[in-house]
């Protein structure tokens, strides 16, 4: 018994001095052991390593788009350069649209004459709508003078233009009627629009007009007080 005893104690004894620890019993399939530095060397470097790997911000494969991604990429961009086509083409087609080409007044015909008021030329009160203190003009047989109202317009702003030849002779003759045996011309001022009469010099105008301006179109325009003429041509037949 005592023999036992004493073997056992010197086993322990020598695994104490051998540095082993005793063992627990059978170790199991894939287990580590404690100690075991390799073991737990590999493990620390996996997991240690790859996180701080993640955490340092070590360099990744680059994602790759998609082809769905990049399609539709390229949708929105023609999209988007379609419309910009539609707004230029808009653009230009309201510009078209809205230019007005030049008119110059009278159509660039030349001014040939200023006409200014005639005080030796007088016409019956109430003539054609002629006034006690209505302006007076001639030019080549033709009479024109101010009035209050126009045969195509009304305002307080109108000249009429007829015939010398046709003026009647005193008042009396003029208040029993408007009659005349020549055409008969009114214009009156629009806004800004000054008063214009247009007239051809044809076989009803005066002989004197016919002589100087033959085949011509004459317009007359007031301004204030004074009416200029201005001479264009006739269309030929």
């Amino acid at each position: 018994m005592t023999s036992v005893v004493q073997a056992e104690e010197q086993g322990l004894s020598g695994e104490a001095l051998s540095g082993q620890a005793p063992s627990l019993g059978p170790q199991s399939e894939g287990s580590v052991a404690p100690g075991d530095a390799t073991a737990t060397g590999i493990a620390g470097f996996d997991e240690g390593t790859a996180g701080s790997a993640a955490s340092n911000g070590a360099p990744r494969h680059p994602t790759r788009s998609s082809p769905r991604r990049r399609e539709s990429s390229l949708i929105w961009v023609g999209w988007i350069a379609s419309l910009a086509a539609v707004a230029a083409v808009t653009a230009v087609v309201t510009y078209g649209l809205v230019r007005l080409a030049p008119v110059e007044s009278s159509h660039g015909a030349p001014q040939i004459a200023a006409l200014e008021p005639e005080s030796t030329t007088t016409i019956p009160t109430g003539w054609f709508g002629v006034g006690a203190s209505s302006a007076v003009y001639e030019f080549f047989g033709l009479t024109l003078f101010e009035t209050t109202t126009g045969f195509y317009g009304t305002g307080g702003d109108c000249f009429t233009v007829v015939l010398t030849a046709d003026l009647p002779e005193d008042e009396e003759a003029a208040q029993n009627g408007y009659s005349t045996s020549g055409p008969v011309y009114s214009g009156c001022r629009v806004g800004e629009f000054p008063a214009t009469v247009s007239l051809a010099v044809d076989s009803a105008s005066p002989p004197e007009l016919r002589e100087r301006f033959p085949g011509a179109a004459l317009q007359f325009v007031k301004v204030d007080d004074q009416i200029g003429v201005f001479l264009g041509s006739l269309p030929s037949d």
